[in-house]
């Protein structure tokens, strides 16, 4: 209430609370105080009344801000609070389950350390005027634990060279870690709950999961699949988002126009893996006897194309330092200066002087290389042709188009290696040969190169290589390809 001063005169002294000097106890302050301030100014009456409301404490207090409901987990530290609609002095008291907390005298009470259970808070708050007290406050207290799954990983059904995001959604005491796994393998670098991947191509196909973790254990989400929707407009083996990276028309199949289809040129018709294990040495036998040869990797591009064709597992490829350890070369000849080997490798390992594709199980850029020992039977890769431009008639400029060189067995990326005219017969019962698109092809058989029959039906060209059976029989035989309508 406001003070009043009885007793009052002028004082020529100096004014005291309870009294003024030279009349001790001769004027007296009645009242209680609970602010006093000075001002170097006199103040307005609508500002002495708007400050007497502020803080008046004849009002009894009003809690705008209730203590808020927790769930929190062992051994965290929980704090809880009021807010009063006026400024001024309060005493609270903060009970759990409806008893006074010694020392909990303050406008927040602070826990540490709490034990599981389930526990009622409020806060008794009074001043002159009255007193008030909070609602209650559940606090819930849960044992720790591994983390939980809110929200598992979906399976995604993207185009190729899009984006495709998994994410996960989980809760638990505890900071929270993430590994996403595919197929199983943690992919470095992915501890995020979401995965971001880029420019997805066919390799990316597979099945998904993460593993969250706390200090008190890991969870494993559900999996979940990536299966890239792939469109091959012009049905030429490679994919339209192939042929956008190329510059290739994907409704064409042969954009140069050389009798060679764009698939063939650009790799990926030229190359198919052979699912009997061998040795290198073996692989390498068997795939001069189909008339490739172990695939090489020449380039970037290359390796790309190999590695949208690779299965999951790993294979041998055409690359050998068994001559002189540490020196690798291709066994086609072509400069050996684009490498792709693993972390740590080549170990060079006396034994291991033989080159195979380890496949990763690692979205995007998985496929990596690796020595190892020619006792070891596994599958291969076989490449047959060159790899030339799907852009370009003539890669090597020669005078002769690449679909030209192809049909007559020479190198169309060499202009030292030109046509010879001669059809290429392989030993045995295989004639084998390259046709180009729209022609047809007669085989035709003679014993004196005079009178000359067909050897089987007509055979409609394709841009890719092919060949007959030619069982042996007495006598000289003479064998030549012809175009027919």
């Amino acid at each position: 209430m406001p003070p009043s001063i009885t007793n009052y005169s002028r004082p020529q002294g100096k004014w005291y609370i309870g009294g003024f000097v030279p009349y001790p106890g001769g004027t007296f302050f009645s009242g209680a105080i609970d602010d006093f301030r000075i001002y170097n100014r006199a103040l307005p009456d609508d500002e002495i009344k708007a400050l007497y409301d502020y803080e008046d404490p004849s009002a009894s207090p009003v809690i705008t801000l209730q203590p808020q409901t927790l769930t929190v987990y062992e051994g965290s530290n929980v704090t809880l609070s009021v807010g009063l609609q006026n400024v001024g002095t309060y005493n609270y008291q903060w009970q759990m389950n409806e008893q006074n907390i010694p020392g909990a005298n303050k406008v927040s009470l602070t826990i540490s350390n709490v034990l599981v259970g389930n526990y009622q808070y409020r806060v008794i708050v009074s001043n002159m005027a009255g007193t008030v007290i909070s609602d209650s406050a559940t606090v819930r207290v849960n044992l720790n634990s591994p983390p939980t799954i809110l929200v598992q990983p979906v399976g995604l059904t993207p185009v190729e060279g899009s984006q495709a995001i998994l994410s996960v959604v989980a809760t638990g005491p505890a900071a929270l870690s993430y590994q996403w796994q595919f197929n199983r393998r943690n992919i470095p670098t992915a501890i995020q709950s979401s995965l971001v991947l880029d420019g997805i191509r066919p390799s990316t196909n597979g099945a998904y999961k993460v593993l969250v973790r706390n200090a008190y254990g890991v969870t494993i989400s559900a999996e979940a699949s990536i299966t890239v929707r792939v469109t091959d407009s012009d049905g030429d083996g490679l994919s339209d988002y192939e042929e956008l990276l190329l510059g290739t028309n994907p409704n064409m199949t042969d954009t140069d126009g050389d009798g060679l289809s764009d698939g063939w040129e650009a790799g990926g018709l030229r190359y198919s893996i052979v699912t009997n294990l061998f040795t290198w040495k073996a692989a390498k036998a068997d795939a001069e006897r189909r008339g490739g040869h172990l695939v090489t990797i020449t380039s970037e591009r290359e390796q790309a194309l190999v590695l949208s064709r690779s299965p999951n597992a790993s294979y041998w490829v055409g690359g050998t330092d068994e001559v002189t350890e540490g020196s690798w070369k291709w066994i086609t000849g072509e400069p050996f200066t684009y490498t792709n080997w693993a972390v740590n490798e080549p170990n060079h390992l006396p034994t291991e002087n033989y080159l195979e594709a380890r496949f990763y199980d690692l979205p995007g850029s998985k496929l990596f290389w690796n020595d190892n020992r020619d006792n070891v039977s596994q599958i291969y890769m076989l490449e047959y042709g060159y790899p030339t431009d799907p852009l370009k008639a003539d890669t090597d400029g020669d005078g002769y188009s690449d679909g030209i060189e192809t049909q007559f067995g020479s190198d169309p990326t060499s202009a030292a290696s030109i046509p010879t005219g001669a059809l290429t017969i392989y030993p045995a019962v295989d004639v084998e040969f390259a046709t180009l698109i729209g022609v047809n092809y007669q085989l035709e058989v003679s014993s004196d190169l005079l009178n000359w029959q067909p050897h089987g039906a007509v055979l409609a060209g394709d841009g890719v290589r092919q060949n007959r059976l030619i069982r042996a029989t007495e006598g000289s035989r003479y064998w030549r390809l012809r175009v027919v309508p």
